[in-house]
């Protein structure tokens, strides 16, 4: 008797089993030296940020297949529709309508979200699947060329931002004060920085992970919500207590934000430094300082603030690296 096959909604547990079926797509599509995935980095997406959604072929006890999908925009119809990133049915469960079944769950999805489109590309040389998309009525777009940025490309698409660091002997006096906070933060790493903080201001207390990239000028940083639970899981595991700031952002005259903090407010190893942002590299190289911030540190400590703390309260000797 044929196994029955379920289409269902992904869970979280799935992830594992459908980076595999991802890995087997890569090989079929000739591209596997292009996944860097890992079933965390998915579940995160998928289940945390509500990136995706995906559909999956229970056969029995196992996966054999996945739909993965996302929403995209279409400012001609003025609403969002679905894009199909895949769908994929491993070889020994292929010719028993699983793939049809998949697509039309999305597209289901689709309809019932409101969405007038439900778009997705096929390589030009996977002829099979070309022909069975077009049995289904969708329609090849030709007159189209896909574009992509991807690694350095994107980088130098997005251009380089700089940022330059200077040591305080206080908070700036004579400067519009646009905000202040408190911030708690620890490291996890240092190259690349990788790092946890809760902040507090007059709209109440958030958490953020923050990764952010090496380099002297340049600043490549991402930062990702988090929820108190999952702070609280990552503080136990950083090796030392939380840095406090008091954290402050004033308007510099010529239009930069100068932001300011104090590292251990109210003790003995109270320490100033503040940073400025600007939109690229040269912007920063060229940036006069203004006479109210002290030493230029960029060079010294290196874009990420962890060099400067550590060493700084090595210098103290509150630190053990």
């Amino acid at each position: 008797m044929m196994e029955e096959i379920r289409i269902r909604p992904a869970r979280e547990e799935d992830c594992p089993r459908i980076l595999e079926l991802i890995r087997e797509l890569a090989v079929y599509e000739k591209m596997e030296e292009q996944v860097t995935a890992d079933s965390e980095t998915l579940r995160a997406s998928v289940f945390d940020r509500k990136m995706a959604g995906i559909f999956v072929a229970q056969a029995g006890e196992n996966v054999v297949g996945y739909a993965l999908y996302c929403h995209n925009f279409s400012t001609f119809l003025g609403r969002e529709n679905l894009y199909l990133e895949d769908l994929y049915v491993t070889p020994a469960w292929r010719g028993r309508g699983i793939g049809l079944r998949l697509i039309r769950r999305v597209a289901g999805q689709a309809v019932q979200e409101g969405c007038r489109r439900l778009d997705w590309v096929c390589l030009d040389w996977n002829r099979p699947s070309r022909e069975f998309y077009e049995k289904l009525g969708a329609h090849a777009m030709p007159w189209w060329v896909g574009y992509r940025a991807e690694n350095e490309a994107l980088i130098q698409l997005a251009g380089d931002k700089g940022e330059k660091k200077y040591r305080l002997s206080g908070f700036p006096e004579g400067l519009p004060l646009l905000r202040r906070s408190l911030q708690e933060q620890g490291y996890l790493a240092v190259r690349p920085a990788v790092r946890i903080r809760r902040e507090t201001d007059e709209k109440g207390v958030s958490y953020v992970l923050c990764i952010k990239g090496a380099g002297t000028l340049v600043r490549e940083e991402v930062e990702v919500s988090l929820t108190r639970e999952k702070f609280e899981k990552l503080e136990a595991m950083l090796c030392g207590p939380l840095i406090r700031k008091d954290y402050r952002v004033y308007a510099l005259p010529d239009g930069h934000w100068l932001e300011c903090s104090q590292v251990d407010a109210g003790t003995e190893n109270s320490f100033y430094y503040a940073e400025v942002e600007f939109s690229s590299r040269e912007e920063a190289e060229s940036f006069q300082a203004p006479n109210c911030v002290g030493e230029d540190i960029t060079e010294k400590q290196g874009v990420s603030m962890s060099h400067f703390w550590q060493s700084t309260r090595v210098e103290r000797g509150k630190f053990v690296l």
